[in-house]
């Protein structure tokens, strides 16, 4: 007989069929907060060849996190990552094996409404950081598009919405791919996949950029409010921020999303060990499969939100001459961090469009709790309307989170008057803290009329008086900043500039606190300077001998943050330090000795008698380079060296103590337990010496039998 392995992939992707006990039609998967399901997976073993024996079968179930609570009546066993695993026994089984395993669950809607400006990465989600052969954090062109994508980011959470927006934007979904699982160098290259495919280059490419990400599978609900099996992802920032880049959505995360299991690269694997008989093998397959994916899943429950009705849509004038333009606008307030795609649309008669939208119908915006967010879109009216009529064209803005909101414009053939400006900007770059001016002239302005203008900080509005004006303001947000200028007559004017951050940041010192010794930890300090007088956010890194050590720090003025190592082996080893800011980045090498540990031992010990006491003779050697070494005994300590110490002490039991530090301050000592005589062993008797030499021979005698030692091998016992 011999162990057989076999593994089931969890392939992915093709639409699950569903049994519904609770009515899901009109569902809207963004507004959904709460899902009840219950969930069977089955499957067949077969040992095809020969019998079987001794069958484990393993199977992914989903499990208890704080946004999802999940039940199984079988036996549960947790992997490395913390994914409940039903585990299955059979000692005889039957040929083929039929397993059911049924789980059920509630799954809720995440919400992130904080995140912390400064934090350190744990040691343990280092393993979310590492490339691997599906998520090739370390290619160097994912690395480029990332830092392209992610340049000039406000913080982390802003990198995040770049990138899941760049990658939901640049994969076409094809379900040609479903269950081939390509990596995320494949799919930078060829824009094609499903959603492990999104999700890989996703997480290679906030990988590259310092932010933890590891993979999550299980089940969802589509846009279209069709479910299937899934994948997405989670990344820390202080916290693990649910990032679905199949479907757009970051910071919140809907309730239809049953988690199955999460992993640093793979995706869920069913696995079944057995004894087989000589030239048998395991075979597992799905019963009621979708894909190759268990499937019996049953929506139990379901509760969805209202639509928000907190949005509002506005028009820069409410009537204007057919031919002319003006702007839209969404004004919303954060309450969460999230991901909106905010759609206008426009009027529509006879087939034809008598206004056109001159930006994306759909736009995205990122939320921040407490923040105000504005959304514009320049239309124009068609000049080639019949001048016959009057047109009243309603445009329409939807949102899979917030009500329907419509506002009209009225297009007349009438000469009803402009409001004719220019404008101009002051700079068409400005650095992070520096204002902005917009200089607007106004040629012939009316009474009642305005001049509007629409800046990431606010919609602002004047009197359209006749001469040259100007408005000063703040650009919250680094990157391409536009502004939008407009009248009460109609007519829309854009002007765009960038919001950069000049280098800022450099490290000022790398240093270790004292000597850095083999086995022992050592503090290693990062000193950055920051020479703005704001304070900015940068992701430091230090790594030792291939060792990295992580964290987020708000930097203002002079910061020092520490990191602790314990080095392995001595000798020389590389010690290197990284920072990537909002706007620049710094780095620095060096290498640093390690020193092995300090050792002292007793050699040999003699003894010498003197009057009714004892003289202990040590003969110390060892390696290193102990500093303060004492040795004691009997209440008396002096100081020590390699070679010859003495130290006088009383007969009886004993017990010898070896004291010292390491060039670190790092404390050692020893002990050895010693019978200390009184008087030394008999000597050998020896012939008497000739009259000739008596004198000195004699006296030679003595001396020697005075100073008689007895030399005692002992074994040193370290503490």
């Amino acid at each position: 007989m011999r162990r057989f392995a076999i593994t089931a992939s969890f392939v992915l992707f093709f639409l699950l069929p569903l049994i519904f006990s609770a009515g899901t039609s009109n569902l809207t998967p963004a507004l959904v907060s709460e899902v009840n399901f219950t969930l069977r997976q089955s499957g067949l073993v077969e040992a095809t060849g020969g019998s079987m024996s001794s069958l484990e079968v393993n199977v992914s179930i989903p499990g208890n996190y704080p946004y999802q609570t999940a039940s199984y009546d079988g036996r549960v066993v947790f992997d490395e990552y913390g994914n409940s695993i039903a585990t299955i026994h059979e000692p005889s089984p039957p040929n083929p094996y039929r397993f059911d395993v049924i789980s059920r669950g509630t799954t809720r809607e995440r919400i992130t409404t904080s995140l912390p400006t400064s934090y350190q990465i744990p040691q343990e989600y280092s393993i979310y950081l590492r490339p691997s052969n599906e998520i090739q954090s370390d290619d160097s062109e994912i690395s480029r598009l990332a830092a392209t994508v992610t340049a000039n980011s406000t913080d982390d959470w802003d990198k995040i919405v770049r990138l899941t927006k760049f990658v939901n934007s640049y994969v076409t979904y094809d379900k040609s791919l479903v269950g081939q699982e390509k990596d995320a160098r494949w799919v930078l290259e060829n824009r094609r996949g499903v959603c492990v495919e999104f999700a890989n280059l996703y997480a290679a490419m906030a990988r590259s950029q310092g932010i933890p990400t590891r993979i999550i599978t299980g089940y969802a609900a589509s846009p279209d409010g069709s479910w299937q099996a899934h994948a997405w992802a989670e990344s820390y920032v202080g916290e693990w921020v649910p990032v679905d880049p199949t479907w757009l959505e970051a910071g919140h995360l809907d309730g239809t999303h049953i988690q199955l299991s999460r992993f640093p690269n793979k995706v869920y694997e069913a696995q079944a060990y057995a004894l087989t008989t000589p030239g048998g093998k395991l075979k597992l397959t799905w019963i009621n499969s979708f894909g190759g994916t268990a499937g019996e899943m049953s929506i139990t429950g379901l509760k969805q939100n209202n639509a928000s009705p907190n949005i509002e849509l506005k028009i820069g004038t409410n009537e204007t001459q057919i031919g002319n333009g003006t702007i839209v606008y969404a004004i919303l307030n954060g309450s969460d961090y999230r991901i909106i795609e905010l759609a206008l649309a426009p009027c529509k008669s006879a087939g034809m469009y008598p206004v056109e939208l001159l930006d994306e119908q759909t736009q995205i915006v990122a939320t921040r709790p407490g923040v105000q967010e504005i959304v514009v879109w320049r239309i124009r009216s068609d000049p080639a309307l019949s001048k016959g009529y009057i047109w009243t064209c309603p445009l329409i803005l939807n949102s899979p989170y917030f009500e329907n909101k419509e506002v009209t414009l009225t297009l007349t053939p009438q000469n009803i008057g402009t409001v004719p400006f220019n404008a101009w900007l002051s700079r068409n770059s400005v650095l992070v803290g520096e204002s902005q001016t917009i200089y607007y002239e106004v040629k012939t302005g009316a009474p009642g009329e305005r001049i509007g203008i629409i800046a990431d900080s606010g919609v602002f509005e004047f009197p359209a008086t006749r001469g040259i004006h100007t408005f000063n303001f703040t650009p919250k947000k680094t990157g391409l900043n536009r502004v939008l200028i407009y009248s009460s007559k109609g007519g829309a004017q854009e002007l765009t500039f960038t919001v950069s951050r000049e280098p800022s940041l450099r490290i000022k010192a790398l240093t270790t606190q004292g000597a850095v010794i083999q086995g022992k930890p050592f503090t290693v300090f990062l000193s950055i300077e920051n020479s703005k007088p704001s304070v900015e956010s940068a992701l430091v890194t230090v790594s030792f001998n291939g060792e990295n050590k992580t964290a987020r720090a708000s930097i203002e003025g002079i910061y020092t943050i520490n990191f602790t190592f314990v080095p392995s082996s001595e000798g020389l080893s590389n010690l290197s330090a990284k920072i990537s800011g909002e706007s620049s980045s710094d780095d620095y090498f060096q290498t640093v000795e390690v020193k092995p540990q300090p050792s002292v031992q007793v050699s040999n010990i003699n003894y010498a008698f003197v009057g009714t006491g004892t003289t202990v003779i040590l003969n110390l050697t060892g390696s290193g380079k102990p500093l303060l070494l004492n040795v004691s005994i009997g209440g008396r300590k002096i100081p020590a060296q390699f070679g010859e110490v003495s130290i006088e002490t009383t007969p009886g039991e004993k017990l010898l103590q070896l004291e010292w530090l390491d060039e670190a301050g790092n404390y050692y000592n020893s002990s050895i337990h010693l019978d200390v005589p009184a008087t030394p062993p008999p000597a050998t008797p020896t012939p008497s010496p000739s009259p000739t030499n008596a004198p000195v021979c004699g006296t030679l005698h003595v001396l020697l039998a005075f100073l008689l030692v007895a030399v005692v091998h002992l074994s040193e016992k370290s503490a």
